[in-house]
């Protein structure tokens, strides 16, 4: 996971948004499973920036809903 995670980064600092949204996608499938909920809604906060990047803002949008609902549940928790 955190490998993925580390790559996803390393994409965005070389400017290659595509592929660092790809590398945040597998990793954000594998925590979802795990339950590791504060990591997944940063992560998601980081694909709705990468996604902004890309002129997508309806997507990034979405990405920052998933992220801001992900943190809220834990709250009420």
């Amino acid at each position: 996971m955190r490998c993925e995670a580390l790559a996803g980064d390393a994409w965005q600092q070389g400017g290659r948004l595509p592929e660092a949204a790809e590398a945040l996608r597998g990793d954000l499938r594998r925590l979802s499973v795990a339950g590791d909920r504060l990591r997944e809604s940063g992560l998601l906060l980081k694909r709705s920036w990468l996604e902004e990047k890309l002129s997508k803002c309806r997507e990034a949008q979405r990405w920052a809903a998933r992220a801001l609902k992900i943190s809220q549940r834990d709250c009420r928790a």
